[in-house]
């Protein structure tokens, strides 16, 4: 409580009030709106959470100052309300004249009458500390709990099959999405971007729309350390060149949990197989009757085969060409045929006609064989090549078995030489007659380079006269050829030999053989780093001979005093000195010439005992003077 004027006082519980000595302003303070101001003022004030009296305004205002120290002390607790000091009103006085207590927070002025008038002192209420009002702990909201745990962690991988993916054929692609975190991710959602080369076919559980593929979506949660797999199958345009990369992209994405990515890049491979079959009507036929030959090639696929040939040589011996179809013009006894591209499951039929010579005996068979090619890679070179055989006349009952047999290396360098081994065997059970080999050569990618003597080259085969084979008997010959050198890396170099009799022969499908050599890129021969000739021991420089010490010139010398040292030229004096000197007993050091000399004895041991016993000489010669 604080005093403004005699019988008069103001009671506050948080502001203090400074005295006024002008009475009639205190009144004005005191009443009226300004006491309804101070009032509110003192209202918001309490609501701020200040404190206003003593300390602890000062301590509460510290720590609502925004600018107040990051360590703010704690705000010191209110003090105590002081006991209410005695007066000396009268116990009779009746209560009713005292002013009610002031609320807490409460700001009270006297409206008693001025100084000098009479009027009770007001009761003097004790200052009541409000209560701080504390932040509201609010629970935390889901995203916020949410940021505190560890969301779903999505990771996507992608494989294919085949790798490398076969041009024109199926492969299909798996993916794999894994949650590695510990919430349960929702709404996933797969999007895979197919290449352009390729078409889709089909993917359980998932759509396609043009070249993007969905899987997933709406509903689709993955459990913490579960994996979802999708399969999509898809074809390879059969007109996508060799080693075409292949690019495959896919994402995954969920409604709480952040997306990723992976790609797959894969190359294209050619794979063929192209089949070509001969039949040939009638079977028996008579000199002079006409064979019908009717070629048959197909692309078995999956991919194109390119740059097809077909080669069917003809036995001049036996027969004559009459017919040839369109894609084979006349080119001697070889017929040859270019057929371009074939697409997958693409056949070409040919057919050809011969006439059998009037001096082909009863009982010949006509063996006529077709071996097609092609520049793609082929998974199945076994039906390349088809027989066929024509009777003339009734058999004379002997049979042969020929066995044809071919090797050689699967790949060759641009330029290089490769050999090819061909086996003819007669299996029986009789002599085979008048064997032939006609080994077709590929001249376009090849040419020959060695050949044994019982073959030549016709045009662009090898013929090969081997005369007659007993049954079990067999002959081995060898060819060399050697590749274009301007042949790119994966040219395929195909090669057929095929071995006829005039013998009837028990069966003929196995009358020829095929190879196929691809031509590589070279690997460059790394140049040898030449080893370096070791650097010759330079010879000794010879030392030279020490220059003798010229004699001294004559000089006056002190007279010798009495030394009981020999004189050397006395000739008693260890022998006869140079003539005769051998050194033994002198006492003089070896200095100047002689020091030299010893330095060089150590390298140079040939010369030391000359160079010593001429340093001794010198010695001698310098100790008589």
């Amino acid at each position: 409580m604080f005093v403004t004027s005699p019988g008069t006082a103001v009671a506050h519980d948080r502001v203090p009030l400074t005295s006024r000595s002008d009475g009639d302003d205190m009144h004005k303070a005191a009443t009226g709106r300004p006491a309804r101001a101070a009032r509110m003022l003192a209202a918001l004030l309490l609501v701020g959470g200040w404190t206003l009296s003593g300390p602890a305004a000062a301590a509460t205002v510290e720590q609502a100052t925004p600018t107040a120290s990051a360590h703010r002390a704690e705000a010191p607790e209110p003090p105590e309300a002081p006991e209410p000091p005695e007066t000396d009103r009268p116990a009779t006085e009746s209560p009713a004249a005292e002013p009610a207590p002031a609320a807490a927070g409460e700001f009270r002025t006297s409206t008693g009458p001025l100084p000098g008038a009479s009027a009770p002192p007001l009761e003097p209420v004790a200052p009541v500390a409000p209560e701080v009002p504390q932040r509201s702990q609010s629970a935390p909201s889901a995203a916020e709990e949410r940021v505190q745990q560890q969301a779903p962690v999505l990771s996507i991988d992608k494989t294919v099959s085949p790798d490398p993916m076969i041009i024109g054929d199926e492969a299909t692609y798996t993916i794999t999405v894994t949650n590695s975190g510990d919430e349960t991710a929702e709404d996933v959602v797969v999007t895979d971007t197919l290449d352009g080369n390729v078409t889709f076919v089909s993917s359980p559980g998932c759509t396609a729309s043009g070249q993007t593929v969905t899987c997933g979506g709406p509903g689709t949660e993955l459990a913490p350390g579960d994996s979802l797999t999708y399969e999509i199958t898809v074809q390879v345009d059969p007109g996508v060149s060799d080693g075409t990369n292949i690019i495959n992209q896919a994402g995954v994405d969920a409604s709480n949990a952040q997306g990723a990515q992976t790609q797959e890049i894969s190359q294209t491979q050619t794979q063929t197989d192209v089949e070509i079959t001969k039949t040939g009507d009638p079977a028996t036929v008579n000199p002079d009757g006409t064979i019908t030959y009717t070629i048959v090639v197909t692309n078995n696929g999956p991919s194109e085969a390119v740059d097809v040939f077909v080669q069917d040589p003809t036995n001049g011996n036996l027969t004559t060409i009459t017919g040839f179809p369109d894609q084979c013009p006349p080119s001697g006894l070889t017929i040859s045929c270019n057929l371009g591209t074939l697409q997958p499951g693409e056949s070409v039929e040919l057919e050809v006609t011969v006439t059998v010579n009037s001096d082909v005996a009863e009982g010949t068979e006509i063996l006529n064989c077709a071996t097609v090619y092609t520049g793609s890679r082929e998974t199945n070179t076994d039906n390349n090549q088809s027989c066929d055989t024509t009777t003339v006349g009734p058999p004379d009952g002997a049979e042969a078995d020929l066995v044809v047999a071919k090797t050689g290396p699967a790949t060759v360098n641009p330029g290089g030489t490769y050999t090819q081994t061909i086996t003819v065997t007669n299996n029986g059970p009789d002599i085979a007659e008048d064997v032939t080999v006609e080994d077709v050569v590929d001249t376009d990618h090849a040419v020959v380079e060695e050949l044994p003597d019982e073959c030549e080259v016709v045009g662009s085969s090898l013929e090969c006269s081997l005369g007659g084979l007993d049954a079990g008997e067999s002959r081995t010959i060898e060819v060399v050829l050697r590749a274009d050198a301007d042949d790119e890396p994966g040219t395929i170099i195909n090669n057929c030999a095929e071995a006829s009799t005039t013998t009837p022969e028990t069966t003929e499908e196995n009358n020829a053989a095929c190879v196929q050599t691809e031509v590589e890129g070279v690997t460059p021969t790394p140049t040898p780093t030449p080893t370096p000739d070791p650097t010759p021991t330079p010879d000794p420089t010879p030392t030279p001979d020490p220059t003798p010490t010229p004699d001294p010139t004559d000089s006056p010398s002190p007279d010798p005093t009495d030394d009981p040292t020999d004189d050397p030229t006395d000739p008693g004096y260890g022998g006869d000195g140079y003539d005769g000197y051998d050194g033994v007993g002198a006492t003089l050091p070896v200095t100047g010439p002689g020091a030299a000399a010893l330095g060089a004895v150590g390298a140079f041991v040939a010369v030391c005992g000359a160079v010593l016993r001429w340093s001794a000489v010198q010695q001698a010669n310098g100790s008589r003077i």
